[in-house]
């Protein structure tokens, strides 16, 4: 169950980040860009680890 748990916290932070009005404002508040690719690839191993 903790896993499924896991799994769903992810997957709402990954709709966040991928979202381009958060994007926006976490810019706004930091100054510069934000790379999701090295997320993209642990989540990709992840999930293959898991399925």
């Amino acid at each position: 169950m903790g896993n499924r748990i896991n799994a769903a916290v992810e997957e709402i932070i990954r709709k966040f980040v991928k979202n381009p009005k958060f994007e926006e404002e976490i810019r706004k508040l930091i100054g510069g860009s934000i790379d999701t690719s090295e997320l993209d690839r642990e989540y990709d191993g992840l999930n293959f680890r898991y399925i």
